[in-house]
């Protein structure tokens, strides 16, 4: 893991300015700011208005959208640390305290194989959804 701070600079479609092209979705975004989290870095997240100062509604409506999966479970976002294990394909980790949050975006046909912690210490596990579907 990185052991100074940096920050990535991305755009919510592609552009730094106002353009039709269309937004990332929700799990893309999500993804971006998790394998940020994993590395110890943070997200500058940009978009563009109109000449005019407006806001495109389909923007806003996904950035609240974002906002309130991260209100629901920001705690396994918010104030972690990367590690214990090296972000890969499968996905990558954080960490707060004792408690681990694992971000998989390849499940492996249901199986992910990490190296054990150190005190084996693992007691529980749960599922967050990124897609908010049940």
């Amino acid at each position: 893991m990185k052991a100074r701070p940096w920050e990535s600079a991305l755009t919510l479609n592609g552009s730094w300015a106002y353009s039709p092209i269309p937004n990332k979705s929700k799990k893309e975004l999500l993804r971006d700011l998790f394998s940020s989290a994993q590395g110890n870095g943070n997200v500058l997240l940009s978009w563009g208005a109109h000449w005019d100062g407006r806001f495109e509604q389909a923007q806003k409506d996904l950035l609240l959208d974002m906002g309130g999966w991260l209100k629901k479970y920001g705690y396994a976002f918010y104030e972690t640390k990367g590690g214990p294990w090296m972000p890969g394909k499968w996905g990558g980790a954080t960490y707060k305290g004792n408690k681990v949050y694992l971000y998989v975006y390849d499940w492996n046909n249901g199986e992910i194989k990490l190296p054990a912690l150190p005190d084996n210490s693992v007691v529980s596990s749960r599922y967050l959804n990124v897609e908010g579907k049940k």
